[in-house]
């Protein structure tokens, strides 16, 4: 196992995710593979249309009281 010398910030950041007493060396690497996830577009907007709420563009200016 090696040693690293990182900031409070940083330890503190890592502290604050970690789950109940899993280890440090558990919440690095699933931080770093959360990272490494990324959505393609058509993925992300497959799932802000099954959790979001739509509305068409012309309601939205309604509410914003804002004019085209």
């Amino acid at each position: 196992m090696k040693t690293i010398e990182i900031s409070n910030a940083a330890y503190n950041r890592i502290m604050s995710k970690r789950r109940g007493d899993e280890s440090l060396s558990t919440v690095i690497l699933r931080e770093i593979k959360k990272g490494k996830k990324q959505m393609s577009l058509r993925d992300e907007l497959d799932m802000i249309k099954k959790e979001g709420t739509y509305y068409p563009i012309d309601e939205v200016y309604n509410r914003l009281c804002v004019k085209k």
